[in-house]
């Protein structure tokens, strides 16, 4: 069986490549409906980072992801940066005449160094060499990305077959419930139709169809097979394990629904609390279930 994951997770790994540079990524994952990915990548690594959204897609299929990628340089590759001193020059005496104006001191030129086009990589390798690089530090932060989802979709399983069996304590009450509580139902419309009457004569069986069939309506057996099917079909879905998260919610959500018809169905005082405590943990599943990839 395929374990159950979240959608939630973390994940870093590091690849070294040749002259001793490296690539540093950082995969973060939070809830989404579908898989969304956005990346902040060097522009020394943008052509070797090109098939990283496909490697991703091929083991995460839903969440909202975020790639940072870091690249570094090697001790042993020698200078890689290039002073335009010209841009230096031009920006220096920019500064040094507002400065004036404004009757400030002389401008920084480590400062000014950080200025746009003054310092800029010399050299730097092509994609083909880092490719393989960039590829194998995302692996190793997508394969702890999804340890660490696999571990709370451990959890998640364990919580929800929790709420499942709660649920199914509560189905078992209403289902205890539900004959006595239709019958009394039954005898009080009875009362309350022949006071309502008056003595105005009215044949006796239609009198007891007619609220029968009143009492029928609030009935929810109807609902109640609803709800063991969706339980069965929510507890083979979570033993058939990951990718399963949208039926989840589906079959939550019909949860939902069932049992806020019963609800709405119910004057019956001791059956309307088994509903409502059903109904929490109804929610219970609905709010862990938006968490399943």
């Amino acid at each position: 069986m395929t374990s159950l994951r979240s959608m939630t997770g973390f994940g870093a790994g590091r690849a070294d490549g040749p002259g001793g540079d490296a690539v540093e990524a950082e995969l973060r994952c939070v809830n989404h409906k579908h898989f969304r990915l956005t990346s902040r990548v060097p522009d020394v690594l943008l052509s070797a980072s090109r098939g990283v959204e496909a490697l991703l897609k091929e083991e995460l299929k839903r969440g909202s992801a975020t790639l940072n990628l870091r690249y570094s340089w090697g001790s042993s590759s020698g200078a890689r940066y290039e002073l335009d001193e010209a841009t230096l020059l031009r920006f220096m005496g920019q500064l040094e005449k507002v400065a004036s104006e404004l009757g400030q001191g002389p401008p920084n030129v480590a400062q000014a160094a950080l200025l746009p086009g003054v310092v800029s990589p010399s050299e730097g390798p092509d994609g083909a060499t880092l490719t393989p690089v960039v590829e194998e530090a995302v692996r190793k932060a997508l394969a702890e990305l999804v340890r660490m989802r696999e571990q709370e979709g451990a959890a998640l399983a364990r919580d929800l077959d929790q709420a499942l069996s709660a649920i199914e304590v509560e189905v078992q009450a209403i289902e205890a419930r539900r004959g006595p509580a239709s019958k009394e139902q039954a005898a009080r419309l009875l009362e309350r139709v022949t006071q309502l009457l008056e003595g105005r004569q009215v044949a006796a069986g239609d009198l007891a169809r007619e609220t029968a069939l009143l009492a029928e309506k609030a009935d929810v057996a109807e609902e109640l097979v609803r709800v063991r099917s969706h339980l069965e079909q929510f507890r083979e879905a979570l033993e058939s394990g990951a990718l399963v998260g949208r039926r989840l919610e589906f079959l939550a959500q019909e949860l939902h629904r069932e049992a806020n018809t019963m609800a709405s169905k119910n004057a019956d005082t001791q059956l309307l609390q088994h509903v409502l405590e059903l109904r929490i943990w109804v929610d219970r599943v609905r709010e862990q279930a938006a968490n399943v990839e």
